[in-house]
């Protein structure tokens, strides 16, 4: 890898700590005005696996019996 590489290499990588820099000063400044009002802050809905949904409901234990052939 010649010196060009590198220096481009170097360029790219501070590129992107500048936007992740740039991202968490928005972050900070979201929080810190629904902290200071009582604005609520946007959360993704927590995922449930299917297979969890299943055994919560309790939906498996109906087909128990179905899929026994004795």
């Amino acid at each position: 890898m010649d010196t060009k590489d590198l220096r481009d290499e170097l360029n790219e990588v501070k590129g992107m700590i500048k936007d992740v820099n740039y991202q968490m000063q928005e972050l900070r400044e979201i929080i810190r005005r629904a902290f200071n009002s009582d604005e609520k802050l946007p959360v993704s809905q927590h995922y449930e696996h299917p297979w969890y949904k299943h055994i919560r409901e309790g939906s498996l234990d109906d087909r128990v019996g179905e899929q026994d052939p004795e």
